[in-house]
C-alpha cells in the first residue's frame, strides 16, 4: 500500500503483481488500473526459421467504481509462455485480456478475441508470413531472411520484419 497527494487529496493506492484479494474497510469508490498478460513469442520452426514477437496485453482503466467492505478477488493474468497467449486479469467484474501469442513461421498467429495485440508471425523459406489481427495487428515474417514480425501492443501494430532486422513491438 502506498499513497499519492495531488496537493489537495491523498489517495490511498493498492498494486498487485499477483492474485490476491482486496477488502476496503467501508463503501467508497475507486478506481482500477489493469493490464493483462502478454503474449509470448513464437518458437523457432524447424530450427532455422524466426518465431514472432507476442501480442501486448489490453490496458483497462475504469474509475468510480463502488465498492464495499467485503472481499474482491483479483486474479492476475500471467505473460505466455513461448507460443501460447497471455492471461487476462480480472477484478471488479471487470476482464483485461491477454495478448496474443507469436507463431513460427510456419503455425498460425495467435490473438485472443478482442485482445489488444495479435501475435507477430516468422518466416518461412522465403515467404513473407502475416501476422495476426488483433485490436492492433502483429507485424509480417520478412521474405528472403531469416527475421520474425513484432507483436502488436495495446496502442499500435507491431512492425514488419526488413531484410536484415526482426519487427519492433506495438507500442502500448
Amino acid at each position: 500500500f502506498s499513497t499519492y497527494n495531488d496537493g489537495t487529496n491523498t489517495y490511498g493506492i493498492h498494486t498487485l503483481t499477483a492474485n490476491g484479494t482486496f477488502t476496503p474497510l467501508q463503501s467508497i469508490n475507486i478506481d482500477a488500473l489493469m493490464v493483462g498478460g502478454g503474449g509470448g513469442g513464437g518458437n523457432s520452426d524447424a530450427g532455422f526459421t524466426a518465431g514472432g514477437g507476442g501480442g501486448g496485453a489490453q490496458v483497462k482503466y475504469q474509475s468510480s467504481i463502488a465498492v464495499t467492505a467485503q472481499n474482491y478477488s483479483i486474479s492476475i493474468g500471467a505473460g505466455g509462455a513461448a507460443a501460447s497467449d497471455g492471461s487476462d486479469t480480472t477484478a471488479f467484474s471487470l476482464t483485461s485480456e491477454g495478448g496474443g501469442n507469436g507463431s513460427g513461421s510456419t503455425a498460425l498467429a495467435n490473438t485472443q478475441v478482442n485482445s489488444a495485440g495479435g501475435g507477430g508471425r516468422g518466416h518461412w523459406q522465403g515467404s513473407s508470413m502475416s501476422g495476426a489481427a488483433g485490436t492492433f495487428n502483429g507485424g509480417n515474417g520478412h521474405t528472403g531472411n531469416e527475421y520474425g514480425g513484432g507483436g502488436g501492443g495495446n496502442g499500435g501494430n507491431g512492425v514488419n520484419a526488413t531484410n536484415g532486422a526482426g519487427g519492433n513491438g506495438g507500442n502500448g
